[in-house]
């Protein structure tokens, strides 16, 4: 009776051969559904903007940057609420519109105060100007 050894190894390579040929290939199946997908494109164009951003900013603006994030995602977050976007959009949508080829006179404008809408729009712009004339800062109002 003759025992034979094996080479552990050669047995460990055996039995994980299917295993890792399994990994490789869903690996592979992964990669190429992120590549349809544009994951790599968009990594690649992301990595343009970083580089962009990184060359742009000191450190000192990056640490200028940290001491107001929360003042700026806080305006950010106020500024995606659904009224403020439609106001946007609305603006948007004047903005593109052709402009007249005379300006209006001023009886026209006057003749405009009495339109509701126009009233509030002079009033919150009147408010936003106050705003920007006022040297308090926001955390004292």
């Amino acid at each position: 009776m003759t025992v034979t050894m094996t080479d552990p190894w050669a047995d460990l390579v055996e039995d994980m051969a299917p295993v890792a040929r399994e990994a490789l290939n869903s690996l592979t199946e992964t990669l190429a559904e992120a590549e349809r997908r544009g994951y790599f494109g968009f990594a690649r164009s992301g990595m343009g903007v970083v580089d962009k951003v990184v060359t742009s900013f000191s450190e000192e603006d990056v640490k200028a940057l940290g001491d107001n994030i929360v003042l700026i995602l806080e305006t950010i977050k106020q500024m995606t609420q659904p009224q403020v976007m439609a106001m946007l959009q609305r603006t948007v949508d004047v903005v593109g519109e052709k402009e007249p080829a005379e300006p209006p006179s001023l009886f026209a404008l006057l003749k405009e105060l009495r339109e509701p809408q126009v009233r509030r729009g002079l009033a919150r712009a009147i408010s936003m100007l106050r705003s920007v004339g006022t040297d308090t800062p926001i955390a004292e109002r």
